[in-house]
């Protein structure tokens, strides 16, 4: 049932809904509002997640390295790291794309591997996390309908929930 349907429901349909909530465990309703956060919370971070990519690429397509110039620590940490995967990518359809710069310190290099790593990490759990999140996304989005549900037919349990989940 969704929360939209609950207001076309009858009284006696609305006390059956309300004998079915009240069979659930306050910790039951806590864990089912946990879930429903939890799923808000991700579809937030893998559409930020998804932005950032998007400018990265395109950031990487404009910064190109200058060959005479020795690059120290600094672009190797902020500037060049941010890059990395988007170059790399590139450089993988495009010739003569170069992921690092030719001349650069030994600060430089151990930054860029450094932020190699983890970009690569952090770009591979939000792989993960989309792979999980589509996998799992209806069982999600039935427990944050009926979150929503309880909320219009018994808010007092989600607070008699959330309640004795403190303490």
């Amino acid at each position: 049932m969704k929360p939209e349907e609950v207001k076309l429901l009858t009284e006696e349909q609305k006390a059956q809904v309300i004998q079915e909530i009240d069979k659930l465990t306050p910790q039951q309703l806590y864990q089912m509002q946990k879930v429903a956060k939890s799923f808000r919370e991700t579809q937030v971070k893998l559409i930020l997640f998804f932005i950032m990519v998007v400018i990265l690429f395109i950031v990487a397509w404009y910064v190109t390295f200058d060959p005479t110039y020795e690059y120290n620590w600094v672009y190797g940490w902020i500037v060049h790291s941010w890059i990395i995967i988007p170059k790399w990518i590139y450089s993988l359809f495009i010739d003569g794309v170069a992921i690092k710069p030719e001349l650069y310190t030994t600060g430089y290099n151990v930054w860029w591997w450094i932020s190699l790593v983890s970009w690569c990490v952090m770009y591979l759990s939000n792989i993960i996390n989309f792979i999980l999140y589509r996998k799992n996304k209806k069982d999600l989005k039935q427990a944050e309908d009926a979150v929503e549900i309880v909320k219009l037919l018994a808010p007092e349990k989600l607070e008699e929930a959330q309640t004795l989940a403190q303490e």
